[in-house]
């Protein structure tokens, strides 16, 4: 009876010490697709100013719309926030955030990037 005792509980032992790298990993490949999809926000909004720019508009044409966009278990929300720098130099704030629930815990990531247009000066 002590064996099967000593048996059963090195048997749960090894099942919660394996379930803690298989949680990590998950976690791990929820936040680097995560990172991508902020990047890859940045880089649309990048391409819809260079795209104005060979299409002859202006700079900053569209790029006044928050937007939302939802990618399996990822919400990704891109604002835009028109500002000015210290010099008089407008741009655009891009804030790029992604978020997602993993095993009950809400997570989220985010980026940032001032666009200028530094093409039209």
């Amino acid at each position: 009876m002590i064996t099967i005792s000593i048996f059963l509980a090195g048997i749960l032992v090894i099942y919660g010490v394996a379930q803690q790298p298989l949680y990590y990993t998950s976690f791990f490949m929820s936040k680097f697709t995560a990172f991508y999809l902020a990047q890859e926000g940045i880089e649309n909004t990048r391409n819809i100013r260079d795209t104005n720019w060979i299409n002859s508009l202006p700079w900053d044409a569209g790029l006044t719309d928050s937007q939302d966009v939802v990618f399996n278990k990822f919400a990704r929300s891109i604002t835009i926030t028109p500002k000015t720098d210290s010099g008089g130099r407008e741009y655009r704030e891009i804030l790029v955030e992604v978020s997602w629930t993993e095993r009950g815990q809400n997570n989220k990531v985010q980026a940032q990037e001032n666009l200028y247009n530094w093409f039209g000066q």
